[in-house]
């Protein structure tokens, strides 16, 4: 192998090395947006605000943008306490079908199997497993 091309592939997988670091120490994504696998598995990211708002169309919700995210703040900041998220963000108020009352979608930095296994079950999937915020459903029902 020639002197240089060595030194590229020294060079690429050090900056491999240091992506892969980087998405590891940072507290936003480095992983794409919410997926359906062939398999069947439905991913999603709890972080992510686009793949909340499915999650929330996916269980049923009517979502609305007529009401400022700071107003769900407090909300979100219930559901945070409970599940132990932080940080936190309030990213649309929400309407359940037949129902006067708001709800608020919100994201965050959780890692709790309880709260992945109720939004699996809330969507008609089967909870699968969580990796942090990363959490993976099985399309059909929750048994």
């Amino acid at each position: 192998m020639s002197p240089k091309l060595r030194y590229a592939l020294t060079q690429l997988l050090r900056l491999a090395a240091i992506v892969a670091f980087y998405c590891i120490l940072t507290p936003l994504p480095c992983a794409v947006a919410a997926q359906y696998m062939d398999n069947g598995d439905f991913i999603f990211d709890i972080r992510e605000p686009a793949d909340m708002t499915l999650v929330a169309r996916l269980s049923g919700l009517i979502i609305k943008r007529d009401i400022p995210p700071r107003v769900g703040i407090i909300e979100c900041a219930r559901w945070a306490r409970q599940f132990s998220i932080w940080p936190f963000s309030a990213v649309h108020s929400a309407m359940v079908p037949n129902q006067k009352g708001r709800v608020w979608i919100c994201t965050g930095n959780a890692n709790s199997k309880r709260l992945s296994r109720s939004y699996c079950k809330q969507m008609g999937m089967t909870y699968v497993r969580n990796d942090g915020p990363i959490v993976t459903c099985q399309l059909g029902n929750d048994t």
